[in-house]
């Protein structure tokens, strides 16, 4: 337990040597010693409650400054559910993750969409282990450091589960990646080759994302609903339907090794071949004539087509 990072400190100018803080200890970490606390760091498990009843301010919380931001090139806000709680009147969320942009982070990304992906997780693996009920949600540390402190019984109910923050800070590293790659693939090749291999990194790499060290194994439907919440879109059909029945075809191979029967007559094409492809083909969207999708110029050009034939269909009473 030494090896955990405290972040309460003691300011023994300000410390009186009460016992308010001893009484309100749920572990017992805090001793007065010479007229002033002493916070044994094998015990504090963090909870902040000494800050909170210190009447004289002695119980501080530690933090980094905003310079600390100027050692990274890329940083990213995790604003959890809670820290909205603390405005009063306000009316949009969006207002407080604008203003950490301000303040210097270069994206958010709020722990709420971590927290979605855990709690469906969370429901899944109870149901696949009723034997093992109760089971003690890990989504708060200090609740976690209390049943190893103080009650290690219980550490085979904690849910085999990241928290949402680590969640949330896999994926939102996983998006700055992907985003960073994505800036030029349309034409070079090295791009789509590491484009196409961090992909098959997040595809199989969101289970062990959401899931502990000790189980690193997450079912489809897991992995498919953190796709689709992260933005992922697309086909998805290979995650609703058995290995092997693809006799209608599928449009990409989601991750190496994976399992499908081949027929007659089909034909298989390597990642490049089907990368090649796929830039060179552009995509086809039949109206009156087929108009060639190649580039974002092209989309105002679809766009303004599609109006007017829908306008032109609805004159018609198509």
């Amino acid at each position: 337990m030494d090896k955990f990072y405290h972040s309460v400190r003691l300011d023994e100018s300000l410390c009186k040597g009460c016992i308010n803080c001893i009484k309100r200890c749920p572990t017992e970490a805090i001793r007065v010693r010479g007229g002033k606390a002493s916070i044994n760091n094998k015990f504090c498990i963090d909870c902040g409650e000494c800050i909170r009843v210190c009447p004289h301010h002695a119980k501080l919380a530690t933090y980094d400054k905003m310079d600390v931001m100027k050692q990274y090139e890329y940083t990213v806000a995790l604003p959890a559910p809670s820290l909205y709680s603390q405005f009063n009147n306000l009316d949009d969320v969006n207002i407080v993750l604008n203003a950490l942009v301000k303040m210097g982070f270069d994206d958010v990304f709020e722990v709420s969409a971590a927290a979605e992906l855990v709690s469906e997780a969370t429901r899944q693996y109870i149901s696949e282990h009723e034997g093992q009920l109760p089971l003690i949600s890990t989504a708060c540390p200090s609740v976690v450091r209390l049943i190893r402190v103080r009650f290690p019984n219980l550490i085979p109910h904690l849910l085999p589960l990241n928290p949402p923050v680590e969640v949330a800070g896999i994926l939102a590293a996983e998006k700055a990646m992907v985003e960073s790659i994505r800036a030029d693939t349309s034409t070079n090749d090295d791009y789509w080759d590491a484009g196409y291999e961090r992909g098959q990194w997040y595809t199989k790499g969101l289970a062990a994302g959401i899931m502990d060290s000790r189980d690193q194994v997450a079912s489809a439907a897991a992995i498919k609903s953190s796709w689709e919440a992260f933005g992922g879109g697309g086909n998805n059909s290979y995650f609703d339907v058995d290995p092997g029945s693809f006799a209608v075809g599928l449009d990409r191979v989601p991750y190496d090794n994976f399992p499908a029967l081949l027929h007659e007559g089909e034909r298989v094409l390597t990642a490049s071949q089907a990368r090649a492809e796929e830039r060179g083909s552009g995509v086809n969207i039949s109206f009156n004539g087929p108009i060639t999708v190649r580039e974002e110029a092209d989309l105002d050009r679809v766009a303004q087509k599609l109006a007017r034939e829908v306008a032109r269909a609805v004159q018609l009473g198509v």
